[in-house]
């Protein structure tokens, strides 16, 4: 599988959502497991995109 090229600004705007994301995420008491640091830079790399990203965050969260 091959990585997708993505710009610079969407580069940055993925990390800038990901670490807003994480800062609220730890504040309301959750934590960023192994699994979740991985979806997030398979986010970040443009593996997956943002919709594939909720799914596994969400089916993560109601267990």
């Amino acid at each position: 599988m091959t990585t997708p090229e993505i710009t610079t600004k969407d580069l940055s705007e993925r990390r800038r959502l990901i670490l807003e994301v994480k800062a609220e995420f730890k504040s309301d008491g959750f934590v960023i497991t192994p699994r979740i640091e991985k979806l997030t830079q398979l986010y970040i790399s443009g593996q997956i995109d943002l919709e594939d990203l909720r799914l596994h965050l969400s089916i993560d969260t109601l267990h």
